[in-house]
């Protein structure tokens, strides 16, 4: 994704350090993880003078990466997570190989190019799942590599940060569920439409319009001992009906 470059490349930068020149080191003389004959040739597709790589800019490795690496494999159009992911192995391995490790995953043509194909098959697989997966297939990679007992424990730590890193991103751009918004709308239509509560809610309504009208006509009678008898009498009727009307709501 486009938002997630500027953290990438300084995600890899970080990876990649400064300056070395290891000599069990195939891609030989490095700076900020661009190789002499890498910026050797950058220089010279854009005009610039020919200088050591022990010179390069942070800012012109940014470059190079962005341009070299990141626009082939469609860094833009990946998701997040796993255009990191991507990148950094690009970086580390080269793009062809990068995008082939992941279109072996999720079964399009590995061909290391990031076709419309290929970009459906990412986006719809599981991400979290994906990411895992094309870590593990990194790193076995790297075993496979005769490097590896040099290389290796730098290399493991580096798909393992990545690995960390990407989750955190597919984590943040999951779009967040309103559970408790839905289960609420959710749970008030499931009440309001069930025929128990709709037949409670009537001969409560029922009751209750009942209840009223008989307060009303006590309130009426006088005070004598006839009315006391009789209120005593509509009571008694009052409180058969209230029973009534509850087990009625529970058949």
């Amino acid at each position: 994704m486009q938002e997630n470059r500027e953290q990438a490349i300084a995600w890899i930068g970080l990876s990649e350090g400064g300056y070395s020149n290891n000599p069990k080191d195939p891609g030989g003389e490095t700076n900020f993880g661009i190789t002499a004959r890498t910026y050797a040739a950058w220089n010279t597709k854009t005009g610039r003078p020919q200088r050591s790589v022990k010179n390069i800019t942070k800012s012109e490795a940014n470059e190079i990466i962005g341009a070299q690496y990141l626009d082939p494999i469609q860094f833009d159009a990946l998701p997040a997570g796993i255009d990191y992911l991507v990148a950094d192995y690009a970086v580390n391995s080269g793009p062809a190989r990068a995008m082939r490790e992941i279109q072996t995953i999720v079964g399009v043509a590995a061909d290391g190019v990031n076709g419309l194909q290929t970009l459906a098959a990412i986006r719809a697989s599981d991400q979290v799942q994906l990411a895992n997966a094309y870590c593990d297939a990194r790193l076995k990679f790297l075993r496979s590599l005769k490097t590896w007992k040099t290389f290796g424990k730098g290399w493991t730590a580096r798909v393992e940060f990545a690995r960390a890193q990407a989750l955190t991103l597919i984590g943040r751009a999951a779009p967040a569920a309103p559970v408790a918004e839905a289960s609420s709308k959710g749970l008030e239509a499931d009440i309001s439409s069930a025929p128990m509560v709709a037949k409670i809610t009537a001969q409560a309504g029922a009751g209750a319009a009942a209840l009223g009208t008989v307060s009303a006509a006590l309130r009426e009678l006088p005070e004598t001992a006839t009315t006391l008898l009789v209120g005593g009498a509509v009571l008694a009727g009052l409180l058969a009906l209230a029973a009534w009307l509850y087990r009625r709501a529970r058949t």
